[in-house]
């Protein structure tokens, strides 16, 4: 594995964290807002003040979709640091190469 195919792990995992929470986020909060929908009118709805039940089912259910995100993001850094060592090791291997061919 290259240090170029590690960033784009790096990149692609910090895409999906992101992807991932925020999809749970709203996901999960269009799943627990209750809208009321007048029976008289022109067919548009009407948004309630949350209630601390539903505040609480939110902070609840979003809770473990986090915890997922979060662990791709530490994962992400991992990586980061996983190319970081390949280019050091590539930059190293490269100041040897001239004084094996000098002795």
């Amino acid at each position: 594995m290259t240090a170029d195919s590690a960033r784009t792990g790096v990149v692609a995992l910090r895409v999906i964290a992101a992807v991932a929470a925020a999809a749970s986020v709203v996901g999960i909060g269009i799943s627990v807002i209750e809208f009321d929908t007048p029976d008289a009118g022109f067919g548009g709805t009407e948004f309630g003040i949350p209630t601390s039940r539903q505040i609480g089912l939110f902070l609840a259910q979003v809770a473990s979709p986090l915890a997922f995100a979060g662990l791709l993001f530490a994962a992400s850094y991992l990586l980061a640091v996983y190319a970081s060592r390949l280019d050091m090791d590539i930059v190293l291997a490269d100041e040897a190469e001239p004084e094996r061919s000098e002795g």
